[in-house]
């Protein structure tokens, strides 16, 4: 008899998942306006398809809170409606292949109705405790997932277990001297070792522990075990010995609850069947009875020889959609970054594998360089490799366009670089997948691969078209950057040639303006306010001038020389420059935050006071109705290990579109009404970059904007006792 299947690394790709819901879940993804909330309602009736999901987006997303782990909604925003499909066809040919009569589907449907059944059920009573009800809901449909994994690992001799053994006791017993473990602490281990947080693995483990040794455990532990007993049994005198003593509820508020339980689970979307039985007087007494043994079959099923053919076409049909599908998903990828991450995330969604690497080749396809992807390991940028001197497998798996392996001892035997691949991403069985495209090679994905076989998987056909499609989007995802970048140097050589015969015609009117400037100042009566009015306007037409000279090349890199810059006086003159002009009329209520113990900087001050006004501009007119702006700067900042002073704007207005926020500081993008360039930001980004600084956004429609300048802390040498805290 074959060893139990381990937990691999990618959660529950190979359990059994209802082919009902996957089919109303296709139905359901075919029309784009469906809800989201609609398809997780559905996702929550399948145990195995809830944890993959839930496991396979926690792995690329570590940093999600513990409510977002928990839920479908989250996932699937996160995914899209293009995975998911992928998905769901996949799993849908999965479970066609498998042999209906080694796994019977009256088996699984009960396990099935057991599981929507104790979620709803684990629920209600979260519900009616004023406790967390998701964690509850989750523990509850996770509640039998030890007898999918014996199912699908030792179907031929669990099925029949399940139909003879009545009694839960009497079970749990057969399975430990069958199999050396329980379905209790096998669906625990599978919960634990896919990383979701809460206590649902303790809520499965303990699920079968008696009574008084559960009083004291976390609230989703007893929650679970109330549920459980209540299906398996229905109230009777040890569920309402259970109920009291774990949950402090009797008979008047738990009998509801398991009819509210029942009624949910028998409106459940994807149409699960739910059992309702009656069995005893005393249970009838009560009014209410829900269970049975699972182990007793229900009397109108009966399990029938399968029609191979018709499995084998279907199924072929299912693997066609899934094909069709994860292209689609990859389509999507709007850059060479963005069709990475999509090729990480399908790897983890369909074939359940954990870690992965990228090494993309040069231009001249003579070198492999790491590539960092999303939140993956940032070490990889330090590794490189020349294909034709290389001897890891990684450089071979390009050369020959051919997948490599390194597992086990063999690896002890490979080159260095694949053994420092293997340490840092935590595997001894590494496959080395090579990305090409046409003739050229785009690079090489390397994936962990769960245990130590030297055995190719059944799941490396799946690796290598994922792959192939990859590198398709690859080249899609280069053509366009290419295209992209041609536009950049249109654009720019456009403003280059309109900027000469703006330099020749401002010219005469800004020296006319000044000097009628100076005959206002002598002739108006004398005040310090006037004076300093007039100074800053003085100060900003030679700014103007000096832009309207580099206006030539507004992205190249000949600024001022660094001098003095004080941020907080920078930010008062143009509140002054700006008070009547942007906010007064527009109604905008101006507040500043500015720290009293931010030096004097070396820096551009022309250049930095060109990006604060770009900003104040987009902020002033984002809010043609009035809002609020702040103004805030702020000394030692630490990014990175180096020190920055901070200035941050933010407004109340309508916010930047995620479509919007993706290019926000590429020329070309604007949120502005027809005859607006789009190159404020886009300047200020280059202006920044090369003064050594950073500019960032956060924004979201409905919620305002904040941009964060930061500026390298280098002391302007003048400054009495000055120290360059950035060195």
């Amino acid at each position: 008899m074959k060893p139990l299947r381990a937990v691999d690394q990618g959660g529950t790709v190979d359990l059994p998942v209802n082919a009902r819901v996957l089919a109303r879940l296709l139905s359901a993804l075919d029309n784009a306006a469906t809800p989201t909330h609609t398809l997780s309602e559905l996702v929550l009736c399948d145990p195995a398809l809830t944890l993959h999901l839930l496991a396979s987006v926690g792995a690329y997303a570590p940093g999600a809170s513990a409510a977002q782990a928990q839920s479908i909604d989250a996932c699937l925003s996160l995914l899209g409606y293009d995975m998911l499909q992928a998905l769901v066809y996949r799993q849908l040919g999965a479970q066609l292949c498998t042999d209906p009569t080694l796994c019977p589907p009256s088996v699984l449907a009960r396990i099935w109705g057991r599981s929507v059944l104790c979620r709803e059920l684990a629920g209600g009573l979260a519900r009616k405790l004023n406790r967390a009800v998701a964690p509850a809901r989750l523990a509850g449909l996770f509640h039998l997932l030890g007898r999918l994994a014996l199912l699908r690992s030792r179907a031929e001799a669990y099925a029949p277990m399940l139909r003879m053994v009545k009694r839960s006791a009497d079970l749990l017993r057969a399975e430990r001297e069958a199999f050396g473990t329980t379905h209790d602490v096998l669906g625990a281990t599978w919960l634990e070792r896919c990383g979701l947080p809460g206590f649902a693995p303790e809520a499965v483990g303990l699920m079968h522990e008696p009574v008084d040794r559960l009083i004291d455990a976390p609230f989703e532990v007893r929650a679970v075990k109330v549920a459980v007993a209540l299906v398996e049994d229905g109230w009777n005198d040890e569920t309402s010995h259970a109920a009291g003593k774990l949950l402090g509820m009797d008979a008047s508020a738990v009998v509801p609850l398991l009819q509210e339980a029942h009624a949910a689970a028998r409106a459940n979307p994807a149409g699960i069947e739910i059992e309702d039985r009656t069995r005893s007087a005393a249970a009838r007494d009560a009014r209410l009875v829900l269970g049975g043994d699972l182990s007793l079959e229900p009397p109108a099923r009966i399990d029938t020889p399968a029609d191979h053919g018709l499995f084998e076409t279907i199924s072929a049909i299912a693997e066609s959609g899934a094909n069709w599908s994860m292209r689609q998903a990859l389509a999507a990828a709007a850059h060479q970054q963005d069709a990475l991450v999509r090729v990480r995330r399908l790897t983890r969604l369909l074939t359940g594998f954990g870690p992965q690497l990228f090494f993309l080749a040069t231009p001249d396809e003579k070198r492999l360089v790491g590539v960092p992807v999303g939140d993956n390991l940032r070490e990889v940028e330090e590794l490189a490799v020349t294909l034709e001197a290389s001897p890891s497998l990684l450089a071979r798996a390009a050369r020959e366009r051919l997948a490599a392996r390194a597992v086990g001892a063999a690896l002890d035997q490979a080159a260095a670089l694949d053994r420092v691949l293997a340490r840092v991403m935590g595997s001894r069985n590494l496959l080395f997948v090579p990305m090409t495209h046409d003739s050229a090679v785009l690079g090489v994905t390397v994936i962990a691969l769960p245990g130590e076989s030297p055995e190719p998987c059944e799941q490396e056909g799946l690796l290598a078209r994922i792959t192939v499609a990859g590198a398709e989007q690859l080249c899609r995802a280069k053509g366009k950057a290419g295209g992209d970048e041609q536009t950049r140097a249109e654009l720019t050589e456009r403003f280059r040639s309109v900027a000469k015969r703006i330099v020749h015609e401002a010219g005469n009117p800004l020296s006319i303006v000044k000097n009628y400037l100076k005959l206002l100042g002598d002739k108006l009566p004398q005040s310090e306010e006037l004076t300093e009015q007039l100074q800053i306007l003085n100060q900003e037409l030679d700014r103007v001038a000096r832009i309207l000279q580099r206006l030539s090349d507004p992205f190249a890199a000949e600024l001022e020389q660094p001098s003095h810059l004080d941020l907080n006086a920078m930010v008062h003159e143009l509140m002054i420059l700006c008070r009547d002009t942007l906010f007064a009329r527009r109604g905008i209520e101006v507040v500043q935050q500015l720290d009293p113990s931010l030096p004097p900087l070396e820096s551009d001050p022309g250049a930095i006071k060109q990006v604060t006004l770009n900003i104040l501009t987009n902020a002033a007119e984002a809010m043609p109705d009035g809002g609020r702006l702040a103004v805030m700067t702020a000394d030692n900042v630490n990014l990175g290990g180096e020190l920055f002073a901070l200035l941050q704007i933010s407004d109340t207005g309508p916010g930047v579109a995620p479509e919007v926020m993706q290019r926000l500081f590429q020329p070309g993008t604007t949120t502005k009404a027809e005859g607006h360039q789009g190159i404020g930001l886009a300047v200020s980004a280059s202006i920044l970059q090369r003064l050594g600084g950073r500019i960032l956004c956060r924004s979201s429609p409905g919620r305002g904007t904040i941009f964060l300048v930061l500026l390298p802390r280098r002391v302007h040498a003048a400054t009495p006792g000055a120290v360059d805290a950035g060195a």
